[in-house]
């Protein structure tokens, strides 16, 4: 994804993936940014298998990329296949977010 936003400074690339990280508490009252919204996706990026990448230059915008790492499968596709809920999403919730 690509924006034309503010951009984000070198020097916090590092951390915009860090729970409630934002590079300013001006930025946080302008845009209303809680700075969850990117560690949340990593994550889940993370749970498929695959990784995330970010190009930002400051005044221009950022350029968020990731690549799953989904697999072919060999079985069948089965037209009337319902998924089955056999986890808890609490659970899950806790084990990859917190």
């Amino acid at each position: 994804m690509t924006d034309t936003g503010i951009g984000i400074p070198e020097d916090k690339l590092a951390s915009v993936f860090d729970n409630f990280s934002q590079s300013s508490i001006e930025v946080n009252r302008k845009y209303g940014v809680t700075g969850l919204g990117l560690i949340i996706i990593k994550k889940l990026i993370k749970i498929l298998g695959g990784q995330i990448k970010l190009k930002s230059t400051v005044g221009e915008g950022s350029t968020f990329s990731f690549l799953p790492d989904f697999k072919i499968s060999e079985q069948p596709l089965q037209e009337e296949t319902k998924p089955k809920a056999n986890y808890d999403s609490k659970l899950l919730y806790k084990k990859y977010f917190w």
